[in-house]
């Protein structure tokens, strides 16, 4: 048992940059999917944490360390969200989220 974090955007430019390869004929790699809950938006899976295991983050196209993932967020705060698969919204700074990823800043799979 644990709980998933994604990041949430409205933004599908900024989405499709970061987590899509776009080709000539299409977009291809996607790691996002579009949602509707808890808003309609993009969704990309970060992490999963589970009490006393190490939280597992997701490798991305553009994101493949935790710095990269604090470095996105911080830049793109505006415009991206982090919530849980409960619908519970986190700030980067919510010590509930990132305490627990920061002690683990390396387990990226």
């Amino acid at each position: 048992m644990g709980t998933n974090f994604y990041l949430m955007s409205k933004s599908k430019k900024l989405i499709r940059e970061n987590f899509a390869v776009e080709k000539n004929y299409g977009v291809t790699d996607v790691e996002y999917e579009l949602v509707d809950e808890p808003y309609l938006g993009y969704q990309i899976h970060l992490n999963k944490l589970s009490c006393g295991w190490r939280p597992l983050f997701q490798r991305h196209k553009n994101i493949k360390s935790f710095k990269q993932l604090e470095d996105f967020c911080m830049k793109n705060n505006n415009i991206v969200e982090i919530y849980d698969e409960y619908g519970k919204k986190y700030t980067w700074f919510s010590p509930s989220f990132v305490i627990s990823a920061c002690s683990f800043a390396n387990s990226f799979v």
